[in-house]
């Protein structure tokens, strides 16, 4: 199994020090980590290459295939670089793993966004670019409950390795013909572009996105961690949302456990 996410020079480092530090901390020792690192965004500082590398992750170059404009591009390509047998995950930068699930997807998988940002005419100018109609949503937004078309966060995909690639490559596809449609207002775009697009890619390739469990992608806008059992994946979103969950400390403190990971996120706790 491979999960890969996004390494940018910057605010996003830290983070992902901290995701897979916290990965290695929570999951199977055997997980193959992958940071994809936008290059011309800048180079990764010292300390964030040394907790890498001490954590066991592959640092992999990528390029935005999307607009300059849209650094959200970077996880369209980072997905690709999962390709292989078995299981393949995408994982947003700003998430903290909190402990190992029971089972892992064995399809293509995703938890329902917190709301549609949409309306129905967008959807359907987006799917009729493909020649598609909206399918309905097997599992509406979790606060909405709008069922206009299957709509999902992708903070999280899990994807079976040998459909990472067509997957990924019309995913980018896809995205790129909506983001020259003048027909779809800018508002579905950004920053949206990778949510609209995904469902439709999938279902370009003749697949349908399953609907997981909120503890696959812990929306940390749409919940809290008090009184419940540790998601998986929380998705903490910004460091303030991350400090006001006591329930999160435990996990960070043994993502922390390593010298060099405390160095790289020393400016941080």
């Amino acid at each position: 199994m491979r999960i890969a996410f996004v390494c940018q020079h910057g605010p996003i480092e830290a983070k992902a020090v901290l995701l897979a530090a916290s990965i290695r901390a929570h999951l199977e020792p055997q997980i193959e980590l992958i940071a994809a690192h936008p290059r011309n965004a800048g180079d990764l500082s010292a300390e964030t290459t040394q907790a890498l590398k001490h954590l066991d992750v592959h640092i992999r170059p990528i390029r935005n295939p999307l607009h300059a404009d849209y650094p959200i591009g970077h996880k369209l390509v980072a997905l690709a670089l999962t390709a292989g047998p078995g299981l393949g995950i995408f994982l947003d930068s700003d998430i903290l793993a909190m402990r190992r699930p029971t089972a892992w997807p064995t399809s293509l998988g995703m938890v329902p966004a917190s709301r549609n940002h949409h309306e129905r005419r967008v959807w359907e100018r987006a799917y009729g670019n493909f020649g598609l109609l909206p399918p309905k949503a097997k599992a509406p937004p979790i606060f909405t409950g709008d069922a206009t078309a299957p709509y999902f966060n992708a903070g999280m995909i899990a994807v079976p390795g040998p459909l990472v690639s067509r997957l990924a490559t019309t995913w980018i596809n896809t995205a790129l013909k909506l983001d020259g449609d003048h027909a779809i207002p800018l508002g579905s775009k950004r920053p949206y572009l990778d949510q609209l697009s995904i469902p439709i890619a999938a279902a370009r390739i003749g697949h349908q996105i399953e609907p997981l469990d909120p503890d696959w992608n812990f929306m940390a806008w749409a919940f809290r961690l008090t009184g419940r059992e540790p998601p998986i994946f929380f998705h903490y979103q910004n460091w303030q949302r991350l400090r006001e969950e006591p329930e999160a400390e435990a996990a960070i403190a043994a993502a922390c456990a390593t010298p060099s990971v405390r160095a790289a996120l020393a400016h941080i706790f």
